[in-house]
C-alpha cells in the first residue's frame, strides 16, 4: 500500500488531501506540531507525528523531517502550509533522496507566493484577474480610493 506523509494536520488545507488520499486506499501519516492537530482525529489518519515548529525552528524541522523519511518508507511527502512547503522547496535536492517531493523549486515557489508577480504575469499574458492596482506612492492611493 503507498504511504504518504502529510504535513501540517492541524490546518484547514490538509483536510481534504487527508480525506482524498485516504479514500483511495493510500496509507497517511499525518503530522504537525501540536497532538491536537485536527487531522489527526481523522480516520484516514493510520499515524500520528508530533514535530518542532516549522516557522520557530526550520532547521529542527527539516532534521526530522529528513530522519522520518530515512527511517520510514514513504512514495510521497506532501507539505501543507507555508513553512512546511517553503523548506521543503528550498531543500528539495536533500528531501528527494528519500520520495517524492511534489513542490516546485524554491525560485519558481517564492516568486509564486508574490501575488502581485502573479497579476503582472496574468496581465503579460492576456489571463482574465481582478482588477488590480500597483500602487507605488501615497498619492495613488489617494486616487484610488476616489475612483
Amino acid at each position: 500500500m503507498p504511504r504518504v506523509l502529510v504535513t501540517d494536520a492541524g490546518t484547514r488545507n490538509s483536510i481534504p488531501i487527508i480525506r482524498s488520499l485516504g479514500s483511495r486506499g493510500i496509507e497517511v501519516v499525518g503530522s504537525d506540531e501540536s497532538w491536537f492537530a485536527l487531522c489527526f482525529f481523522s480516520r484516514y489518519c493510520s499515524r500520528r507525528l508530533v514535530y518542532p515548529s516549522a516557522q520557530r525552528y526550520p532547521e529542527r524541522w527539516l532534521s526530522w523531517l529528513t530522519e522520518e523519511l530515512s527511517r520510514h518508507s514513504y512514495d510521497m511527502v506532501m507539505p501543507v502550509g507555508d513553512d512546511t512547503v517553503g523548506i521543503v522547496s528550498e531543500h528539495r535536492d536533500e528531501v528527494s533522496k528519500y520520495t517524492r517531493v511534489p513542490v516546485a523549486d524554491y525560485a519558481t515557489w517564492f516568486r509564486a507566493r508574490d501575488k502581485a508577480e502573479v497579476i503582472k504575469l496574468a496581465v503579460r499574458e492576456n489571463i482574465p484577474h481582478p482588477q488590480t492596482r500597483f500602487i507605488t506612492d501615497l498619492a495613488q492611493v489617494k486616487t484610488a480610493a476616489e475612483e
